[in-house]
């Protein structure tokens, strides 16, 4: 999400920052210039793991901080990993464990996807190895293969789909 979308849906937040100011927020007192730097790398994930991991100081921030944080990356499991920190860890918030929680959770959400993406590649060419070599047609393939003609085309039309 863009910070116009996020300030055009969320108009309490829009009201008390200057976009234009921005660039000064390191020279914000408190956790104010935590927030603000947020705003400045504007949704570029890569640049807002750098920032917090890079710096000490995310990681004992207040709860409405921390909720603001999560609030603008719009990310689920930030926002769960930082409502968790608040019910549990007396409040304080550890904004890089809720980032490195990020990439983990990231990270298995793309393993998981090769290994489906992957078994079912080697599916689709076993089908068609069998087809090929032994002469036989689709549902007897599918068959020796274990699955059903109609599972063959689903992963076949899904391999295909390049965002798959």
């Amino acid at each position: 999400m863009s910070l116009t979308i996020f300030f055009r849906d969320n108009q309490e937040f829009a009201d008390l920052v200057n976009m234009y100011d921005l660039e000064h927020a390191e020279s914000c007192e408190g956790q104010l210039k935590y927030v603000l730097k947020l705003l400045q790398l504007d949704q570029d994930r890569h640049a807002v793991y750098k920032e917090v991991s890079g710096n000490s100081e995310y990681r004992n921030l207040k709860p409405e901080t921390g909720k603001v944080m999560s609030a603008l990356l719009g990310n689920p499991s930030v926002e769960r990993c930082i409502e968790e920190q608040c019910n549990e860890e007396g409040g304080r918030v550890n904004m890089c464990k809720a980032l490195e929680d990020w990439e983990r959770e990231a990270k298995q959400q793309g393993e998981a996807r090769g290994r489906v993406w992957g078994e079912a590649r080697g599916k689709v060419t076993g089908v068609k190895s069998l087809m090929q070599k032994l002469e036989v047609d689709l549902e007897k393939a599918c068959e020796l293969i274990g699955i059903t003609a109609e599972e063959y085309s689903q992963m076949e039309t899904e391999l295909l789909q390049p965002d798959k």
